[in-house]
């Protein structure tokens, strides 16, 4: 079927669909090597974690060798001491104070583990699944600059960005209430809300697209039905 568009028209959208795929394409590849300093945060992390030592809801000793770090909050300052040599690097306010203790109060080693274990796989699988998103996106608006626009293979890339935006969405749900029972952090609604309405606007062009492709076919089967007279 012939392109419909005009010469300057098609010229613009082949600018704007090679600006999209050139961003997804980026996009894409900034994930995956995302994929890999988040494995080596956690990892790094976890190491950390493991020379912890939570004395009490106001101290926490760190080993490394024969050397010992020990963190202590007295009087709403926090105090360091380095094998036994102590000294105040900061002030609390007694919030800050009483977080932090009811943050120990309610954690110990093998729980902080466990959270940075499942914060590296949440986040592992949700930037893999967004790669793989992004790179669907790359290939409609590849096909897109390619004058081939309402095709099935468009409309299968769409289902499978919206499949993949289920499974982030809903991977990154369990994360976000898991953090929030961690450390009570806000916004959660925020981000189910636009997180919604991004696989909402995914569907509604997979419909459109789907549409469209079959319009073009009826549209194709008509002028071979009106040439074979």
């Amino acid at each position: 079927m012939e392109n419909i568009l005009e010469p300057e028209k098609q010229k613009k959208l082949k600018k704007v669909s090679t600006f999209i795929f050139v961003l997804a394409m980026i996009g894409k590849i900034l994930t995956r090597i995302a994929v890999i300093f988040v494995i080596l945060g956690i990892t790094m992390a976890m190491m950390f974690v493991s020379k912890l030592d939570i004395k009490s809801n106001s101290e926490i000793e760190i080993k490394n060798g024969d050397s010992v770090v020990l963190f202590k909050i007295d009087d709403n300052k926090i105090k360091v001491a380095v094998d036994g040599k102590e000294d105040a690097v900061g002030d609390l306010t007694p919030e800050e104070v009483s977080k932090i203790q009811t943050f120990l109060n309610n954690n110990s080693k093998t729980k902080l583990q466990t959270y940075l274990a499942v914060a590296g796989i949440i986040s592992v699988a949700v930037l893999i699944i967004n790669s793989i998103v992004l790179q669907k996106l790359e290939e409609i608006f590849i096909n897109i600059h390619d004058n081939k626009i309402f095709i099935y293979q468009n409309v299968d890339n769409f289902n499978i960005m919206a499949s993949l935006m289920i499974s982030s969405f809903v991977i990154d749900l369990v994360g976000s209430i898991i953090l929030n029972l961690i450390i009570k952090t806000k916004g959660l609604e925020i981000s189910i809300v636009i997180e919604l309405m991004q696989l909402l606007f995914i569907y509604a062009m997979k419909y459109i697209f789907e549409y469209g492709t079959k319009l073009r076919e009826k549209a194709e089967e008509n002028i071979v039905a009106s040439t074979q007279e």
